[in-house]
């Protein structure tokens, strides 16, 4: 006659078998007790990453163009607004854009160190990233509504709203949430 097998010790129940423990729909392990193990960084905040990313470099080039003026681009400036005959001194007005390039080197530079921040789990560099993601969505959209639509800012809009959806999807959602 077989013997009936011995009963677990108090510390073996409370340590689940690898059979007992369960993914959860975003892919993490949790063993049914509560205990979750931390999820991995979900590809898509990476990606979000490199597309807002992409979508920041053409403003900061086009804000160092203006605030450097390298070259003959100072002169041909100067030149275009004479020619224009405004009335506003054409020297206030280079002036001008070049403060509006200042301000594009630092919102550019802004938007690639909070889109790089926001893989980390931190809610604050997530939340502004976005928000610069909708604001220059928003400000390419009535660019190309004021002007005709070109490809660049078409592409530019594509890489900066699919950057801000892939930063605010489930799986990055849950990887915030878990890392509180």
């Amino acid at each position: 006659m077989t013997q009936p097998p011995p009963a677990p010790s108090p510390d073996a129940r409370s340590a689940p078998s690898q059979a007992e423990q369960s993914l959860s729909l975003y892919g993490h392990r949790s063993d049914g007790a509560g205990h979750d193990a931390p999820p991995r960084r979900p590809p898509e905040l990476l990606a979000g990453a490199v597309f807002l990313t992409l979508a920041a470099l053409p403003a900061g080039a086009l804000g160092l163009l203006l605030a450097a003026q390298p070259g003959t681009v100072g002169e041909n400036l100067r030149q275009e607004l004479t020619n224009a005959g405004t009335t506003i001194a054409a020297d206030t007005l280079v002036t001008l854009f070049r403060l509006a390039g200042g301000l594009l080197i630092v919102l550019a530079v802004a938007f690639v160190v909070l889109s790089w921040l926001a893989l980390r789990p931190s809610r604050g560099a997530r939340n502004s990233v976005v928000g610069l993601a909708v604001l220059e969505v928003l400000a390419l959209v009535f660019a190309i509504v004021a002007t005709a639509p070109d490809p660049a800012s078409i592409a530019l809009t594509a890489l900066a709203a699919g950057g801000a959806i892939l930063m605010v999807l489930p799986r990055s959602e849950e990887f915030l949430r878990a890392g509180r």
